[in-house]
């Protein structure tokens, strides 16, 4: 099973983070906050879900979520907003991955492709026609992309 780290980033969020740290509970393996500094809550509510906080002073939007993302633990990141929620919907979605996914995955042309028994997933559509890309973090395509139908792998 993938273990999944969600990273947030806050500034004086104690009106919302709940709410948020409620919704990703059941599928977080990891919860990273990146604090800039808030002046109220924030940090202790992140706490109290043993979430671990990082305070770091604000450098950007892009920027702020690119440094939280390199203190995930886990090569699989949610990133999300503070004040942004998971429906159960979704919940439930991400849970089913998690199961049925390994760690196999690839990025081609800015599209993150897993590799399931043999076939793809992109953007959450299954790809019905078999594919045998494999990568590592960090090391790239062991084979060509190719396009199928409208998704290119």
């Amino acid at each position: 099973m993938i273990q999944i780290s969600v990273v947030i980033i806050t500034f004086n969020e104690e009106r919302n983070l709940a709410r948020c740290l409620d919704s990703v509970k059941d599928v977080a393996d990891e919860i990273v906050i990146v604090d800039s500094c808030s002046t109220d809550d924030t940090a202790a509510i992140a706490s109290g879900y043993n979430a671990k906080v990082i305070q770091h002073g604000f450098i950007g939007y892009g920027e702020q979520k690119n440094f939280a993302a390199q203190q995930a633990a886990n090569n699989w990141i949610l990133s999300l907003d503070a004040d942004e929620a998971l429906t159960p919907e979704l919940t439930q979605s991400i849970l089913e991955i998690k199961k049925a996914l390994g760690t196999t995955f690839i990025k081609c042309q800015g599209l993150l492709i897993i590799a399931v028994n043999g076939y793809g997933i992109v953007a959450g559509t299954l790809i019905n026609k078999p594919v045998c890309l494999t990568a590592q973090k960090g090391i790239g395509l062991k084979k060509k992309c190719m396009s199928i139908g409208r998704h290119t792998i």
